[in-house]
Order: C-alpha cells, then structure tokens, then sequence
C-alpha cells in the first residue's frame, strides 16, 4: 500500500495521478489540494465532500478554469468560484446559469 508521503510527492508532480491513487487518498484534503494545484481538472477524483469543499474548489479553478464543472453544484453558482475560473477560461461561464452570465463583473476584476 502507497503511504501518504508517496501519494502527496506523486500528485504534487502530476495531479492527474489522483485519479490512480487508493480511494482513501481520494478524500485526503491535502492529497487533493496538492493534486489541483498541479493540475485543477483533477478534482473530478475527489470525493464528492471534497468536490464541495470552497478552497479545493478555488484552487482547482484557478489552476484550471476547466474544473468547475466537475464542482458541487453549490460551488458552480458561487461567484468567488466561477470568477476565479473565468480569470483562467472565460469559456466556462457556459457551465453557470443566465444571471452569471449576464453579470459583467464576474468576468472583470473586482
């Protein structure tokens, strides 16, 4: 079995890698904050809590604007969330509803 150490150095080096890991580093906070700083997308391996959890979500979507879909659905509608990820994709403003969208403020600095 991998230990913790292990798993931390390999996500922090390649975040995709999360997606590998034994299920119970899936829900380590720490494992996945270091995996999504690498690479945002990876919190799609996270576990559902973790997928909810505010700081996970922001470090995956300002790593990666891309990630915001693979969020809880309360973090898909929060507005520090989605315009951090529009800072990185712009694109992802597809992903949220119409009052977001038309809100300018979201895609331009506060």
């Amino acid at each position: 079995m991998a230990s913790r150490e292990a798993v931390l150095q390999e996500v922090s080096i390649v975040g995709a890698a999360l997606r590998l890991v034994p299920v119970q580093f899936r829900g380590d906070r720490d494992v996945v904050l270091a995996a999504v700083s690498q690479y945002g997308g990876a919190v799609q391996f996270a576990t559902e809590s973790l997928r909810a959890d505010k700081s996970v979500g922001l470090a995956a979507v300002s790593n990666h604007g891309h990630a915001l879909p693979f969020l809880n659905q309360e973090l898909i509608l929060d507005r520090d969330v989605v315009q951090a990820a529009c800072k990185r994709h712009g694109e992802v403003l597809a992903f949220v509803g119409p009052e977001m969208r038309a809100d300018r403020t979201i895609v331009s600095p506060r």
